[in-house]
């Protein structure tokens, strides 16, 4: 969830006065419309510097003749990540409205569809979906968005420090990661109680203070950086690339820190774990084809998200013409 959008959407909020009966969806400036546009641009370049090389240097053929358990285990990571995140919105929500599950599942999948586009979309269809369809107030939606991005954030806190404390992931380093689950939920706990938060958290203290939504968004967050580091995992296993467990895990960090870039989805997520894998090494005695390394890793994605989310979108587009109670 970038932070600019987050911070442009407070923006829109202010200017707008907005107040319990506000409907209205925002729009991204044209500014906004021009660095989307130019960041599409940037990142269509890195990719396909990426492929070129890829193309030339990759061992394509370890793809075509991978156990196909390994491909299947690649689009699994994604499946399971989907569901995961559209779990982790449903839970969340929860304090501030009851929403249905299998619905935040295909509006999900529209939206991680849709930030594929040039200028990413996901986020504002979210918004309009929420806010037209789901009768929810802007300052709920921000609020709501605000309190899921903390969680990634914490997420992400746990499992880097768990393994740059214990490198080899195996027993000890979940029972860091349960152990930071358990402190982190509680710091989080505490959130609501802060003066300063309750005056300017705009709800999100409504949702930190639930045990469900605290808890169930947070334990989703660290399952949804596994489906991460698992798709980085089969991806070196059809490459045949032997890496450190540690390793794997500083790419899902960088993954997913790579995937929250505001200025387009392709490219930019693709470049950066090409670039950490190549600064990382492996135990392989072969050559290694990082850039294709991550160009499989992204596509085990791509696969996932652009046909479901084609599948939910004439579903999702219905519902949104048809707007509250559709």
């Amino acid at each position: 969830m970038p932070i600019n959008e987050l911070q442009f959407l407070f923006k829109h909020e202010a200017k707008s006065q907005m107040n319990e009966k506000t409907t209205s969806v925002p729009s991204t400036s044209r500014r906004r419309r021009i660095v989307d546009v130019v960041g599409f641009v940037v990142g269509i370049g890195l990719l396909s510097w990426l492929i070129v090389i890829a193309v030339r240097n990759g061992e394509w053929h370890r793809v075509w003749e991978a156990d196909p358990r390994l491909l299947a285990g690649l689009l699994g990571c994604t499946v399971l990540s989907a569901v995961l995140t559209g779990a982790t919105f449903w839970i969340t929500v929860r304090p501030v409205k009851r929403l249905g599950f299998m619905d935040l599942q295909g509006v999900n999948l529209v939206a991680s569809m849709l930030n594929y586009a040039p200028v990413r979309l996901g986020m504002l269809s979210r918004f309009a979906w929420h806010m037209r369809v789901d009768s929810m107030r802007l300052l709920d939606v921000i609020a709501w968005f605000a309190s899921v991005g903390v969680l990634i954030g914490a997420g992400l806190v746990i499992c880097s420090i768990a393994t740059l404390l214990v490198p080899g992931v195996g027993l000890v380093w979940l029972l860091l990661v349960v152990l930071g689950t358990l402190f982190g939920g509680w710091i989080l706990g505490l959130v609501p109680s802060i003066a300063f938060v309750r005056r300017h958290g705009r709800g999100a203290d409504r949702i930190l203070a639930s045990p469900s939504a605290r808890w169930g968004g947070l334990v989703l967050r660290l399952l949804d950086f596994g489906t991460f580091a698992g798709r980085i995992a089969f991806a070196l296993a059809i490459l045949e690339i032997t890496m450190a467990p540690s390793h794997v895990m500083v790419l899902a960090v960088v993954a997913l820190v790579a995937n929250l870039i505001p200025f387009g989805r392709l490219g930019f997520r693709e470049f950066a774990v090409a670039w950490a894998a190549s600064r990382l090494g492996s135990d392989s005695v072969v050559d290694v084809p990082w850039e294709q390394l991550a160009l499989l890793e992204s596509l085990g994605e791509v696969l996932v998200y652009l046909p479901l989310g084609l599948v939910c979108s004439p579903w999702f587009a219905i519902r949104l013409r048809g707007g509250r109670g559709a």
